[in-house]
């Protein structure tokens, strides 16, 4: 049976060793958010609740009951909590896929921002497109828990006073029907889940392979391992054309935005900075976006439909 504490510190080193490995301090990294660990019958391999989702952690708090502690208790509310299935209760602590999910859902964890923003009630995404831009259609700010990827759409948004006004007779329940049904937003959102999922899923995969070549004395840099990824990982992975185009850039941006996306978005929430870094790479993004649905037993225009199935 595993080792939870175990399993948790093995799974710190690991993502410590790849956030060093990208330039960046992974011990203060690791020790910045301390996001408790539980088991728990979640489908597939893991998830993240993020603390805003406060209906969610107190049905798992309540269900924890005695077992949980005081502390545990807080940890959960202010950082949210990590769910690893219950089919991994009897695997090996050095277990690949364990180690891998659970450094997913660690990185999730520290993606989650607390936000001041634009929202409709039920914190609806408050932009209707129109052209190539989206407007932003009300004027109420409130401040929530979000992932600057999958939940808070990247592009160009009109916020004008002019813009305002033109939704002002409009309820918060007319306007959230219209957003929802928004197929150029559904589809930019699901893009947008799809690329986080699979960047995620990439420095998850890229931070066992480093851990493990140090434990085995093998000499192995981060370039050789994309290499690997995307010349020997199943094709139909949407992280073989990921590690396609981290090669074809040549540089690690893509893995430093997503450890410290507001540096990269000139402090802009929704400075579509991915957009701007691939302009030139549309190829490899569709191939991203489609195989990623593809996973999910799914066509692309089904996902859309349908909305975005987030892993975590």
């Amino acid at each position: 049976m595993i080792n939870l504490r175990e399993v948790d510190k093995k799974s710190n080193e690991i993502l410590a060793l790849f956030i060093d490995e990208i330039g960046f301090d992974g011990e203060y990294y690791v020790s910045q958010k301390n996001c408790p660990v539980i088991l728990d019958g979640v489908y597939g391999e893991g998830g993240y609740i993020d603390p805003g989702k406060t209906t969610q952690i107190e049905t798992i708090i309540q269900k924890l009951g005695s077992r949980a502690s005081d502390t545990l208790k807080k940890h959960i509310k202010e950082y949210g909590v990590i769910k690893i299935s219950k089919d991994y209760q009897y695997v090996d602590n050095n277990n690949p896929d364990l180690l891998i999910s659970l450094v997913h859902e660690k990185i999730h964890s520290h993606r989650n921002l607390l936000v001041f923003d634009a929202y409709l009630d039920g914190k609806e995404a408050p932009y209707i497109s129109n052209g190539e831009s989206f407007e932003q259609v009300t004027n109420n700010y409130d401040t929530f828990n979000a992932d600057p990827s999958q939940d808070i759409l990247k592009g160009s948004i009109n916020t004008s006073e002019v813009i305002l006004e033109k939704y002002k007779d409009k309820s918060d329940e007319e306007l959230a029907e219209l957003s929802s049904e928004d197929k150029k937003q559904n589809t930019k959102m699901t893009s947008q889940g799809a690329i986080d999922e699979t960047l995620v899923e990439l420095m998850a995969v890229l931070s066992y392979k480093l851990y493990k070549n140090k434990k085995d004395g093998i000499d192995a840099d981060i370039w050789q391992e994309l290499d690997r990824v995307a010349m020997k990982y199943d094709q139909n992975d949407s992280i073989v054309p990921a590690s396609k185009l981290i090669l074809k850039h040549h540089d690690l941006d893509l893995f430093r935005w997503m450890i410290d996306p507001l540096s990269y978005q000139n402090d802009d929430i929704h400075y579509d900075f991915f957009a701007k870094y691939t302009e030139n790479d549309q190829e490899l993004v569709d191939e991203i976006c489609h195989k990623f649905a593809k996973e999910r037993n799914k066509g692309l225009d089904s996902v859309v439909a349908t909305g975005f199935d987030r892993r975590r």
